[in-house]
């Protein structure tokens, strides 16, 4: 069965994928580049954060007492996964380095976004989270990788907030792990671990087709969804899963036809995957994209601008 979706942006003709994802997780439109928020969120004012904040599936979910979970070949705090749990006036406000450079001193108001997965509902309650963008969970240090700076934490607040979710877990008895790397995933038991932090690469994860299959590399897609399931499933009420493969879109961004190809393969195997360990006649499968890509429009125009 097909189903038609609508995750325009009120305030652009092209769409961002943290307003689209707001529209396909959340049944609410916003404005071009917030996450988590109605019309009356407006980018990069922190203020507005507060008063247009939507509830999504995940909360809908939690609420039901169902388990939840996501996967993603992005960063976590990346815009698709991040309108899943965080509202931001800016879908860049990933860690607070980018929040301060943005607000000043008003940065207080507001948290980043890797801080509302931590620490609110309903990112705290998660029981899976996979993915990458582990510089900003980590605090800015000089020198953690001379040769790529872009594997140094980017936090100025000095918090690792790794460790705090981990802290989090343990405080309420709980059985959790957390995992940087392939090998490390391969070992979790899902009937022991019913909450799993997985952070495999400072930024985004690899391309499928640049990946390090080894056993120090990064988890396939496939691998993580997996997992995820396998974790999820002992809930009694069921879960919410949402799978990204979010890296098909970086490689359309850069025109790389050879890398959206193998990515979108590498999503079909976490597709096939889900579908052999889950069950049809109660589980709900919905494969989609939150927008689409040059196809139909280049660029980002106003709304209003003739499409021709």
């Amino acid at each position: 069965m097909t189903y038609s979706q609508m995750t325009y942006n009120t305030d652009s003709q092209v769409g961002d994928s943290g307003a689209c994802a707001t529209a396909l997780l959340c049944g609410v439109k916003g404005r071009f580049e917030t996450v988590g928020l109605d019309d009356g969120g407006i980018y990069n004012r922190c203020d507005t954060s507060f008063t247009s904040r939507v509830y999504c599936l995940a909360d809908w979910a939690q609420t039901e007492g169902k388990s939840t979970g996501l996967v993603t070949t992005t960063r976590v705090t990346h815009a698709t996964p991040a309108a899943m749990y965080a509202h931001s006036a800016n879908r860049y406000w990933e860690s607070d380095d980018k929040l301060a450079k943005d607000v000043g001193d008003s940065k207080s108001d507001c948290k980043d976004i890797a801080r509302q997965l931590i620490e609110d509902n309903p990112g705290k309650n998660f029981n899976v989270i996979l993915g990458g963008g582990r510089r900003h969970f980590l605090p800015r240090r000089e020198h953690v990788d001379t040769k790529n700076q872009e594997n140094d934490g980017r936090r100025e607040d000095g918090r690792n907030l790794i460790e705090e979710w981990q802290r989090d877990k343990k405080s309420r008895g709980l059985s959790y792990k957390y995992v940087s790397r392939k090998r490390e995933l391969d070992k979790v038991d899902p009937v022991k671990v019913d909450y799993l932090l997985g952070l495999f690469n400072s930024g985004h994860m690899a391309y499928e087709s640049d990946r390090d299959k080894g056993i120090d590399g990064e988890p396939s897609i496939a691998k993580m969804t997996r997992k995820a399931i396998e974790i999820l499933r002992k809930n009694p009420r069921g879960y919410f899963l949402m799978v990204e493969g979010g890296r098909i879109d970086h490689s359309h961004h850069f025109n790389n036809a050879h890398r959206a190809l193998v990515d979108t393969l590498a999503f079909e195997e976490a597709v096939i995957a889900a579908l052999e360990i889950t069950r049809s006649d109660d589980t709900l499968m919905v494969v989609t994209s939150d927008h689409s890509h040059v196809f139909a429009f280049g660029g980002y125009p106003k709304r209003g601008n003739p499409i021709l």
